[in-house]
Parts: C-alpha cells; sequence; structure tokens
C-alpha cells in the first residue's frame, strides 16, 4: 500500500486495484438499486425515470442510504486506516459521501479539467500533513474507455498551472488537456486523489452503458474550515440514526460522533444520549470515562 501512497504524494492521484472483495460490490449494489434503476430497467420503462432524463443531478446520492452497506462503505475501516496513513493522523472524518448512477444516452457527462476545492475548503488546498483533504472514488462497476472514466492530470504537469481558477477549459489551455490519462477501473476498485489535481468526468459513450461509483472525501478532525459537510445536518433522518444505532465506534468517529474518552463525556450525556439512541452499546463511552 505504500506504494499508493508515495503514487499519490508524487503523482497526485493512484489506483488501487481490487481494494474491494466482490461480496462487498454486491451488497453495495443490492442497496444502489434502492436508489437507482439497472440501465436495462431504465431502457425498458423511461417513463417512469423522466427525472434522470431531465436532471443529471437527480442520480447522485448524498449519505445518509437506507441500505446500510453503503453507509458501511463509507466509513469502512480498512478506508479509514488508509487515511490515517496519508494524513498521520488518528482523527480522520468523512466529509462527503455521494453515490452516481450515470447512464449513456441519457445526458453529457463530459465535463472540464477541475480542482475539487471550492466546495471542500474556505480556502485553497495544502499539501502536506493532516492540511491535506483525500478524494476517493469506490467503483462499483467497471469503467472502460466509453463508460464515461475520469480524466486525470499528473502533478508534474500541472505544477505551473496555479490554483485560481479552479476551472480550466480546453480552449484556453489546450496544453493541459494534452497530459490528461484515462482511469480505467474494475469494481471494486479505489481512485485516490488530491485537491490540487486536476481532473473531469467525461461522457458515456456506450448508449446502453451504465456506471455506478461512490464519491468520497476525507479529512483531519483538526481544520475547520476544511470539509463538505457536518453530518449534523442529517440528524433527524431515520437512516443516519440507525447507523449510529448499529455501527462501530470507529465509523461513528469518523462522521463526528465524540471519540470515548472526550471530555465531552460525562454522567449526564451518557444518559441522554443512550436515550436518544436506545440499543447503542454505550459500554465504550462509559469505560471512556472510567479511564480518565
Amino acid at each position: 500500500m505504500q506504494k499508493h501512497i508515495t503514487e499519490l504524494r508524487e503523482q497526485g492521484f493512484t489506483l488501487i486495484p481490487g481494494f474491494f472483495k466482490r461480496a462487498d460490490i454486491q451488497k453495495a449494489m443490492k442497496d444502489i438499486y434502492q436508489l437507482a434503476p439497472t440501465a436495462k430497467e431504465l431502457a425498458a420503462t423511461p417513463d417512469r425515470y423522466p427525472h434522470i432524463l431531465e436532471d443529471t443531478e437527480s442520480t447522485k446520492f448524498e449519505f445518509p442510504y437506507a441500505g446500510s452497506h453503503l453507509n458501511h462503505m463509507a466509513t469502512h475501516p480498512r478506508i479509514l486506516k488508509l487515511v490515517e496513513e496519508i494524513l498521520g493522523a488518528d482523527d480522520v472524518l468523512l466529509s462527503r459521501s455521494c453515490v452516481w448512477a450515470k447512464y449513456g444516452g441519457t445526458a453529457d457527462f463530459d465535463q472540464a479539467l477541475h480542482l475539487d476545492y471550492e466546495g471542500n475548503t474556505l480556502v485553497v488546498p495544502r499539501e502536506d500533513g493532516d492540511h491535506r483533504q483525500v478524494n476517493a472514488i469506490l467503483y462499483y462497476s467497471d469503467v472502460t474507455a466509453d463508460l464515461g472514466p475520469t480524466y486525470a492530470v499528473p502533478l508534474k504537469h500541472s505544477k505551473n498551472a496555479g490554483m485560481w481558477p479552479p476551472h480550466r477549459y480546453r480552449a484556453k489551455e489546450p496544453a493541459l488537456y494534452k497530459h490528461e490519462q484515462p482511469i480505467l477501473a474494475k469494481a471494486g476498485d479505489l481512485l485516490l486523489f488530491s485537491m490540487s489535481t486536476f481532473h473531469r468526468g467525461s461522457g458515456l459513450l456506450d448508449p446502453d452503458g451504465s456506471r455506478y461509483t461512490h464519491h468520497l472525501v476525507y479529512r483531519s478532525a483538526k481544520h475547520a474550515f476544511t470539509g463538505h459537510y457536518l453530518w449534523a445536518h442529517f440528524g433527524e433522518h431515520a437512516p443516519l440514526q440507525r447507523f449510529i444505532t448499529e455501527t462501530s465506534v470507529a465509523q461513528r468517529s469518523a462522521i463526528g460522533f465524540p471519540k470515548p474518552g472526550h471530555p465531552y463525556w460525562n454522567e449526564a450525556t451518557l444518559k441522554a444520549v443512550g436515550e436518544r439512541y436506545p440499543g447503542m452499546d454505550m459500554g465504550p463511552y462509559v469505560k471512556g470515562i472510567r479511564r480518565a
């Protein structure tokens, strides 16, 4: 895994083949099909899905999900451990989780090269230590050349391009596009890239094709000026309540839940949080107070 961390730092992106097993991907796809149709279903019954033909954003689905496996994938211990290694931090937070279904023949998904930092920080990226944010795309389906691969530009070809503006158009900066590389992936692969990496989505050339991906962003909890979402915004949603009740301490912490031993915890908060989330194991938090 170290070679991928090195490649991420030096090149700005890296693809990790087979990061997740087929069984995990299959479970996640069952959850996705609760949100979006298969390509065959869409083609057979387009009248059932007029929103997909009218609004490409309608097939983006944000955390939390009714299907618990998608929530689990976004906070999977393997990803959290990897991000901890990349950032050199043990306080990693999930700041965005978006499942995106794309279908050939429905829209033009071709994008301009861009950086993602505008929606993820109030400043500009700093690519050292725990100031970094880690972008990830988890592939739930194969992405070939005709299924809208992401294109990325190695850092060595963009180091003099500057951070502003974040969007670069082919007509004005054709040289940047000459160095872009398509990311061809298999289901279960994981793409990591930095906030300083120029990249873009491309069009689905196969009119009958589809692509299902999970777009994720992680950061250190130390820097409040970074991060896409605070998940407390969705605190009244049943899927998030269920996730907090059922998941592990580490995965709970990854969405901003106070860790065992945090000064927040006292006898009163232990009792009240236990009442808010009946069925959640409060034991680790009780032990945290005893050790403090």
